[in-house]
């Protein structure tokens, strides 16, 4: 064993440099993009503006926790919708989802899709409106984006979804014929500024337009209308 300076291993020449420094930059941008073990949600900064949608990992969040007093009562309780929004998600490649609950939160906890990979919980303050129950789902939220949608849209496919994830963007949101709808996608990076921007029954359009938000159209896969909306 001598006493010099040991040497240093070689680095390839040729293709196999050009090879390994492919390599070694995916490892480098790998390990940067973790987060510090035992960070909560809220301390996610990475975005999804260049992952490719199968290498992202995805929760979903459905909001269910409204009064529904327009529709007569809660929506979460009408049988089938809170099953089919929480198959959107995961069909769609969500690996978990939150499904936010609030006003008739035990019948509606009974009608959720007995999952692991599925978690109810139950926004406190819901009848202060969208936001809060948003606020809520975001502090529940883990992975890369969470992917938003909400209860009363029964029949959306899950080509709206496929499309959405097929563009980039740390902030897209599906638009019917230009209008606004949903589902929503949010890179972790803006959970924590964006929740603290909802109050009461204000949702998260203002703040997707300030930051670009990038609109999808999928007018031609559905009319995105919920059960509030005349369909006639």
């Amino acid at each position: 064993m001598g006493t010099g300076s040991p040497t240093r291993p070689r680095r390839p020449s040729g293709r196999r440099a050009a090879r390994w420094r492919v390599v070694r930059a995916s490892q480098v941008r790998r390990r940067s993009s973790r987060p510090p073990s035992g960070s909560a949600p809220h301390s996610r900064t990475g975005t999804v503006r260049d992952v490719p949608p199968s290498d992202a990992s995805l929760c979903g969040i459905v909001l269910a926790a409204g009064a529904g007093t327009r529709h007569g009562g809660p929506k979460a309780l009408v049988v089938p919708w809170l099953a089919d929004a929480v198959h959107l998600l995961l069909d769609g490649g969500c690996e978990r989802v939150v499904v936010v609950l609030g006003a008739a939160a035990q019948e509606a906890r009974a009608l959720v899709p007995d999952d692991e990979r599925v978690t109810a919980v139950v926004a406190e303050r819901w009848a202060d409106g969208l936001g809060e129950s948003l606020r809520t789902g975001l502090a529940h939220a883990t992975g890369d984006a969470a992917v938003v949608t909400l209860v009363d849209l029964p029949g959306t496919p899950t080509s709206v979804i496929t499309r959405l994830l097929a563009r980039t963007g740390d902030l897209r949101q599906v638009v019917y014929d230009g209008r606004p709808g949903h589902p929503v996608l949010i890179a972790a990076g803006h959970w924590a500024p964006l929740a603290a921007t909802l109050h009461g029954d204000r949702g998260a359009r203002g703040y997707l337009v300030r930051h670009g938000v990038v609109e999808v159209e999928c007018g031609d896969l559905h009319d995105g209308l919920d059960e509030d909306v005349s369909r006639t």
